[in-house]
């Protein structure tokens, strides 16, 4: 405006203010987007599922699924005696087949159904027809069938349940809709690249587009599918954390659970060396974004095997991240005495003191075992637990406060347990005294 050349410019009514109000948002937009397309880019920064999933997935990690809560039962049959003596009398055996379900009520008194994941054996023991040890997940087999087109690039075997449980899915391929040639061979999840060949019989996972998809090899990395080929996939779809805990209150004279395949049959959870019943464990939801941007550097490092004590936690963290709140890790030659040829594992589950029996041989053979090194033997130990005895004396002055003294105790007290669950309920933590001092005195903020 103090120029000659623009002195009869009319600026508070010109479209160059707005054109110039219009260049600075668009400028401010620019910015803004230019900067959420660089956090997306990187794993630690990016806020969206989907970045943190497609960025993971270059480091060959592929996000937890739901989880199937488990357990083991026995069931006596005492309404199919007539077809299993048939069975034996054939000189062939009697089976509780794959897919059986069993039906039980969780604490919410909601009933969910539970499917055994494997064919069980009915045997003759002691004037009864029983099988034992059943695994039951909870869940229901579903199947998602596919017809191969070689020519279709865009083409994907998807499962369209978003709570599949991932570890319970089967992978058959036929030759076509009228021969069913292979239809009984199983195809395996891909676990090492070095083993593959174009003959291997094998397929890989991915989550995607809000479903997990299943794809397979090209022919040289990996066996290919043909035009024509029928992809059958089968998988279990559950509640995940909804069915844990159920048969705690388990007894002889009130079985937990139903086999609808045989309404009279009696059917009693499985008990632990320690003589416990083995209540469902192990249901969890779908892995957060958090969980991604943490595990996924640590299970590239571990490269799906267990050497190092970090490689420990990591695997024990991402199988079990819901149900052990703490897990420690020490080699034999630290242990006293030194143990040499063994890895000790220690976890405090979220929920109740230790893991039973069942759930600690689990973890050391499916989990570990799988991954350690040939000449160490992994072995889970229950944690020791140190009590900690408060005696605490605290003056006020009731003139500040409108607090009465029982309102004040209960401030104290629920300061001291929110201590031990904030800062002492896992391993390598130690109890600072000042630290503790100061949490129970910053109780005089709400005074």
């Amino acid at each position: 405006k103090s120029q000659d050349q623009f002195r009869d410019y009319d600026f508070e009514g010109s479209g160059l203010s707005i054109l110039l109000d219009l260049l600075s948002a668009n400028t401010h937009y620019m910015a803004f987007y230019a900067n959420m397309v660089a956090n997306e880019t990187f794993l630690d920064s990016c806020k969206l599922p989907e970045s943190a999933i497609s960025i993971a997935k270059h480091l060959d990690y592929i996000p937890k699924s739901y989880r199937s809560a488990v357990t083991y039962v026995n069931v006596e049959l005492l309404g199919l005696e007539d077809q299993v003596e048939a069975a034996i009398r054939n000189g062939s055996s009697y089976y509780i087949p794959q897919g059986s379900q069993f039906t039980a009520k969780n604490a919410d008194g909601k009933t969910l159904t539970f499917t055994s994941t494997k064919d069980a054996k009915v045997i003759y023991s002691s004037g009864k027809y029983i099988a034992s040890d059943i695994e039951i997940k909870e869940g229901i087999y579903k199947t998602a069938t596919y017809i191969v087109d070689t020519n279709d690039d865009t083409q994907k075997f998807a499962i369209p349940e978003p709570n599949v449980d991932t570890t319970t899915i089967e992978v058959r391929v036929q030759r076509s809709l009228s021969d069913s040639t292979d239809s009984t061979r199983m195809w395996y999840l891909v676990t090492d690249l070095n083993k593959l060949t174009e003959d291997s019989y094998s397929y890989f996972l991915q989550y995607k587009e809000g479903v997990y998809q299943v794809y397979f090899g090209d022919g040289i990395v990996g066996k290919q599918p043909e035009t024509g080929n029928v992809v059958t996939i089968k998988y279990l779809v559950t509640l995940g954390p909804e069915g844990n805990d159920i048969g705690k209150n388990e007894s002889v004279s009130s079985p937990t659970f139903t086999y609808i395949g045989d309404s009279n049959s009696v059917v009693s959870i499985s008990t632990d060396t320690d003589g416990t019943y083995i209540s469902t464990y192990g249901g969890s939801v779908l892995e957060t974004l958090e969980s991604i941007k943490y595990y996924a550097p640590r299970n590239y490092q571990a490269q799906e095997r267990a050497v190092t004590a970090e490689d420990y936690r990591t695997l024990l963290a991402r199988q079990y991240g819901e149900q052990a709140e703490s897990v420690f890790v020490w080699g034999g030659e630290d242990n006293d005495p030194p143990i040499y040829g063994k890895v000790f594992v220690s976890i405090k589950p979220a929920n109740g003191k230790k893991f039973t029996q069942a759930e600690k041989s689990a973890i050391a053979k499916n989990i570990l075992k799988e991954r350690n090194l040939i000449s160490i033997t992994p072995e889970i130990v229950d944690p020791d637990y140190l009590y900690i005895l408060v005696t605490s004396e605290v003056l006020y002055d009731p003139k500040k406060t409108s607090l009465s003294q029982t309102a004040l105790q209960s401030l104290v007290k629920q300061g001291i347990i929110d201590f031990g669950d904030t800062y002492l309920e896992k391993f390598d933590r130690n109890l600072r005294y000042s630290r503790f001092s100061s949490e129970i005195e910053d109780r005089k903020s709400v005074v």
